[in-house]
């Protein structure tokens, strides 16, 4: 998931909706705190990446990158 809107909700649903080795690539930040349960990185494998700026290179890579663990 590439989040590009940085709305604190999006984390909190991707990590009640994700599967294991999920990404969650965020682009765009809202600079309200957003709590995450570490027991959901360990249990689930899963990657939060963070970016600050991004090329339209940058976008397409991660586009592919998701397109290729699907």
């Amino acid at each position: 998931m590439i989040d590009c809107e940085g709305a604190p909700f999006i984390t909190k649903e991707f990590m009640d909706n994700d599967k294991v080795l999920s990404k969650l690539i965020i682009v765009l930040i809202n600079m309200s705190a957003v709590t995450v349960n570490p027991f959901y990185l360990l249990a689930k494998e899963v990657e939060l990446i963070g970016s600050r700026g991004y090329t339209p290179e940058d976008t397409l890579l991660a586009i592919e990158t998701i397109n290729d663990d699907n």
